[in-house]
This record gives C-alpha cells, structure tokens and sequence, in this order.
C-alpha cells in the first residue's frame, strides 16, 4: 500500500499484554546514497522515490522530484501556469506520483501520471493538498480557505473531487490515509479556549459516508493515522486520566487500547498494514522512547535500539521497521529486519545526523540527514540493500 505506512505482522508473539525485546543483533550495513539537498518522502517497491529539492533557484523554493535506484534525479514538470515552488508526496507501484504545487496555505493538489505528466486534481476553495495515494491513483488530501479551515476531500482516477463529510461540531478535517478499497481515515478538529485543538478520528468509507472514532472512555479527544485493508483505524486516544494511548478502532468503530505493560506511560501507533499488525512508540517511565509492534490480536512487542531514545516511524510489508535513535551528540536512521536485528544506518560522511522515514518491500530506506556545514538545510537520503 502505497501513500501510508506499512506495519508488519510480528515474530515471537508474546502473551497479550506482555512485552518481549525484539533481539538487538546487527545486521549488515546498507550503503547510503546522498540525493543532494531537499528530502525523499515516498517511495514505491520498484526503488523510485519521490520528494522535493533545494537548488537556490529561486532561493528557498523547492522543486518536485523523483529519483531512481542509483540516485538519479530528475523534476517533474508543473500544470501549464504552475507555481515554481512543488514537492511530491506519495508514489505507488505502477509509477503514480501525488504531489502539490505552491506553497501553504495556497498550494494546490497535482497528480503526475507514469510518464511525469502532471494534472491538477479539482479544487472548489482556494487551495488544495493531496496528503495520501492508494495503489489505483485515488488520493485523498484537504481543500481549504487558506486561513485554516479545512475540507477532506477524495480524488478519483481521473481527478474528480470528492468532498467527504466534517463530522460535527468540529470545523474542519484532514485525511491521512487511505486503503486500496478507498476507506480514508483521518482527523477532525476544531479551536477551543486557549488556542489549543480539541480532535476526534473518523473514518470515510468508498461511498464517502463518514463514521466517528471516539476517545477511550472519560477522554476527550482522539487521533487516526493509519488504515488497513479491513477498515481496523489505528492511532491515539485520550482516557480519563489524560494521557494519550495507542488505540485501533474496528470496523464498527469500537475502541481497543493497544498495551505497552506498566513500565511504559504514553503511546502512539504511527501504522498498520492489511494483516492488522501495528508499530508505534511508548514512553517507559526512563523517558527514552521505544519503539513497539502490535500483531493483530495486540500483543506487543518491543523493540530494541542501539543506544539512547529510539522511535519507529514505519515498517514495510515484510517485517522492517524503520525509525531513529538520538544519543549524546548523535541521530541516527535505524533499521530493523524481521527477526528483529537492529542495524545503525549512520549517516553522511563528517555528519552525526540522519533519520530514516519509509522502507519498501525491497528493504531499501530513505530520508534524510544533514552533510558537513550544512546549516538548517537536509539532504535527501537513501540506503540500498
């Protein structure tokens, strides 16, 4: 599934409840290619990854790009009239890429066939956003007025809006993800006193009928992620006690509290794949952050870093996980098979800064991380094998 994390189905499976380190024993060290300056945000399982470039032309615009598996780049060309300033976002297997043009809060949707033809998805307010793309082409993202109010909206194969209802009272809703059958899932939020956001999940079946994804019980506000090919939404609730939880609702909406075991406090799930195994990260009460993976039937599974505060942000269909460690006076991207061998991704040479964000069927990572002198600008990153 592309345009959303992959989770993983889990190996060692523990008893409900009880956590079990995954083994910390290195594997062998991919080989890390530097993609220039911008950052790689999707890829699909034929090695082709998609994001943005800098290049100072115009200085700080960033330029749609797509790379091949030896680190090749090329721009993808913008609708006739485009802004100079694009970025892609999402790209599935048959070579698909979504992407927008110009930049927030006035940005609009663009989706570029396999051959890099660029086509402006439809828009009735005054930006769009495509966020997520499901292996048909379908794409999911935000109209919005540009002050912050938002419309989740659906794109079909051949561009066509979709404006998926707002769940009530909230005022506006964002799309995260999306399955092969079309089911999004997302989050509806609306301004309380304070300034602060009061957010509840929802879900939008193929048909665009939407339904509410409460908060554990005595909570207020809930968060989805990501979806699997079921329907089961996973993400973060609020109980009684006011601490966040990793949560999966199924597909009639019903909450269940993903455990981390008592020696873990706050939790978040970031994935979920179609067999209904989730990753996320808990906080144990060290403060160093973890990474864990739930099978389907939520047993956890802890995973093992190389040194200091660790956390996974997606996994690939086969078992990787994909994440970061911070340490004193260094971050690194992680990655761990499915037998749950960590291995160090290092970074650029006389750099001590990385961070990994997707991985594909193949096991190839990318991501980013910062060169020698480099100052507040990333360089998009990929490791092979």
């Amino acid at each position: 599934m592309t345009g959303r994390y992959k989770a993983i189905v889990a190996t060692g499976v523990v008893a409900l409840g009880v956590l079990a380190p995954a083994s910390p024993a290195s594997a062998a060290a991919p080989r890390l290619v530097d993609l220039g300056p911008g950052d790689a945000l999707a890829l699909n399982d034929h090695d082709v990854v998609v994001g943005y470039s800098r290049d100072g032309e115009p200085p700080y615009a960033t330029h749609a790009v797509k790379w091949d598996r030896d680190g090749h780049g090329a721009r993808l060309a913008l609708p006739p009239g485009g802004d100079i300033s694009s970025t892609a976002v999402a790209v599935n297997d048959a070579g698909l890429i979504a992407g927008n043009q110009g930049m927030p809060p006035y940005s609009r949707a663009v989706r570029w066939d396999a051959g890099g033809n660029p086509a402006l998805l439809e828009s009735s307010w005054r930006s769009s956003e495509a966020i997520a793309m499901n292996e048909h082409g379908v794409v999911v993202g935000i109209d919005g007025d540009g002050t912050g109010t938002n419309v989740a909206v659906r794109w079909d194969t051949g561009g066509h809006r979709t404006e998926l209802p707002t769940l009530p009272p909230y005022a506006s809703c964002a799309p995260k993800a999306i399955n092969d059958d079309g089911t999004a899932a997302g989050t509806c939020y609306t301004g309380i006193p304070g300034g602060m956001l009061e957010t509840r999940a929802a879900r939008w079946d193929r048909d665009g009928h939407v339904v509410e994804l409460g908060p554990l019980p005595g909570g207020r506000s809930s968060s989805a992620v990501g979806i699997d090919d079921r329907g089961v939404v996973v993400g973060q609730a609020v109980g009684a006690d006011g601490v966040y939880r990793a949560v999966r609702w199924d597909r009639d909406g019903r909450i269940e509290e993903l455990g981390v075991g008592a020696e873990l406090q706050i939790s978040e799930a970031v994935a979920v794949n179609g067999r209904g195994t989730a990753v996320g990260n808990a906080l144990p009460v060290d403060g160093a952050y973890r990474g864990v993976r739930w099978d389907r039937h939520g047993r956890p599974t802890l995973l093992e870093a190389t040194a200091g505060s660790m956390r996974a942000v997606a996994v690939n269909e086969h078992g990787a996980v994909v994440g970061l460690v911070v340490g004193a006076g260094f971050q690194h991207a992680l990655r761990w098979d499915r037998a749950g061998r960590v291995t160090d991704l290092g970074a650029l040479p006389g750099s001590t800064v990385s961070g990994a964000r997707r991985v594909n069927g193949g096991g190839t990572v990318i991501g980013w991380g910062f060169g020698p002198g480099d100052v507040g600008q990333t360089r998009a990153l990929m490791w092979l094998g």
